[in-house]
């Protein structure tokens, strides 16, 4: 694990929340937004089967709860360990075809592309330039022409506060958690303390950004007001 990237601390952390036996729920968020801002678009273009791509899909595919969907579904996720508990409930459920691959989406070369394309909360988990630029060439690269790329993400704001033991590094836009030394990789100190990166909350004019540079064309982006980043990790719903 210790010549792997940062954001393989992810296994690490699935692996202590398996051994802790925590329950983790699926982000209603996620689901929430699909809802509300997707279906009805992926209907009208695509009105008969639908191949997606998910990135990020953890210990199961967001499609679990949306079981007639008519998708063939591959999730990717990074953690060995997420993708060997989702892999437990593969196959057919409801309309749906769910499978899963482990793989860094970085580095993903499929082969293949998809008419939806799905990030499921992965770019604000990728932290500095270089891998979030790999990561948003690998998702257009894996996005039909006719196709389109979703994400919903996290923006920053003026009013952005943190609980005890995060800190906001502003001029890099990332919040770090402070942990101890072992068994983390990728670990920076700040004020005589050992910190990990953990998000990537950026100005929304350098998501659209870093979306342009990827080769994607917006057609539908929404900054929601009212909303607040207070960082939880026990939180699954927005604020």
């Amino acid at each position: 694990m210790f010549d792997q990237p940062y954001y393989y601390n992810y296994d690490l952390t699935y692996r202590l929340l398996k051994k802790n036996a925590e329950e983790i729920v699926p982000s209603f968020s996620l689901i929430d937004f699909y809802n509300k801002e997707l279906r009805s678009r992926i209907k009208e273009i695509f009105p008969q089967r639908l191949s997606v791509l998910e990135l990020g899909s953890g210990q199961g595919s967001l499609f679990n709860a949306l079981p007639e969907e008519n998708a063939e579904v591959l999730g990717v996720d990074v953690s060995s360990t997420a993708i060997a508990e989702a892999q437990k409930s593969q196959g057919s459920l409801g309309t749906n075809s769910i499978s899963y691959l482990c793989a860094d989406a970085c580095e993903l070369k499929l082969g293949k592309k998809f008419q939806f394309v799905f990030d499921a909360h992965t770019l604000h988990c990728l932290c500095y330039p270089e891998e979030r630029t790999k990561y948003l060439k690998s998702a257009f690269e894996h996005t039909a022409d006719s196709g389109f790329f979703a994400l919903e993400t996290m923006v920053a704001h003026k009013r952005m506060d943190f609980e005890e033991g995060y800190y906001f590094r502003e001029e890099e836009g990332v919040l770090y958690k402070e942990v101890d030394d072992e068994p983390f990789v990728g670990l920076r100190t700040f004020y005589g303390r050992r910190y990990m990166p953990l998000r990537s909350i950026r100005r929304s004019h350098e998501i659209e950004e870093e979306l342009f540079k990827a080769g994607f064309k917006i057609v539908f982006f929404m900054v929601l007001s009212g909303y607040k980043v207070i960082y939880d990790e026990k939180r699954v719903q927005p604020l």
